[in-house]
């Protein structure tokens, strides 16, 4: 029909995903409230004014009317206790007022009665303790951004750094970016302090070894390149795609909560 491709025009667009954040809430054991948060601002607490009231899981009423605030900059969400309760997230006692980032898998208690878990879309779980060690590790890009404590955590296990030119290079560009430019400058500090002792190499990218259905042009088959070089070692990715590139090549991928 001659307006077929008019309508296809006009509403066969892309969806995108949402990166919304959920909580669960936790007792005794127990996932007693799960919800979908979607505003930029929300506050849970003890009340019916919250907009997540937790007043049904306080049978003492020990909790503050407003225990967290929850607000989403960017595209990123931050969490800062507005109580007088103890507030411990991921095992360290949060500070009143501070803005913490909230990672997917992060974890809270309150007043040591009940946990929150939060959960979104937009990254992997960081895992808090490393398993693997004495290995050589080939970072990617994404791994550094997501956590620019993984340098020191896998170091920590006596494990050796692998990083390709490839990513200084991707570093360079993305630090032209504000949200990005504090953990660059960090991961730069700490690829400069763990080189001078060895700890840390760089590698160049050796595009003769790539099978020729993969562009030899492209940065990710550019890293891929080197995981192929280097023997006995993990490339550790967030990149879905590049970690069935590897996989493919029969290189050792993991991602962040496989480490």
């Amino acid at each position: 029909m001659k307006y077929d491709e008019i309508f296809e025009n006009l509403f066969d667009i892309e969806e995108k995903e949402e990166n919304n954040l959920k909580i669960e809430v936790y007792l005794k054991n127990k996932i007693v409230l799960s919800k979908e948060l979607k505003y930029d601002e929300i506050i849970i607490g003890r009340s019916v004014e919250s907009d997540v009231d937790i007043s049904e899981f306080d049978s003492e009423k020990s909790f503050s009317r407003k225990i967290l605030r929850i607000l989403r900059v960017e595209g990123k969400y931050y969490v800062e206790d507005i109580s007088n309760n103890e507030v411990i997230l991921n095992k360290k006692v949060m500070e009143k007022d501070k803005r913490y980032e909230i990672r997917n898998g992060d974890k809270m208690i309150i007043n040591r009665k009940i946990g929150i878990k939060f959960i979104t879309n937009n990254e992997e779980i960081i895992p808090n303790e490393i398993t693997i060690t004495n290995k050589k590790i080939i970072l990617d890009t994404n791994v550094l951004i997501n956590d620019v404590e993984i340098i020191d955590k896998l170091i920590s296990q006596k494990n050796k750094i692998i990083i390709p030119y490839e990513i200084l290079e991707e570093l360079d560009n993305l630090k032209r970016k504000k949200d990005l430019q504090s953990n660059i400058n960090k991961i730069h500090k700490k690829l400069e302090k763990y080189s001078e002792k060895k700890i840390v190499d760089f590698r160049l990218s050796d595009i003769s070894n790539l099978p020729p259905e993969l562009k030899t042009s492209k940065a990710d088959n550019i890293i891929l390149s080197v995981a192929i070089k280097e023997k006995d070692c993990i490339f550790l990715t967030s990149d879905k795609n590049l970690k069935l590139k590897a996989r493919g090549l029969g290189i050792d991928v993991r991602d962040l909560n496989e480490i």
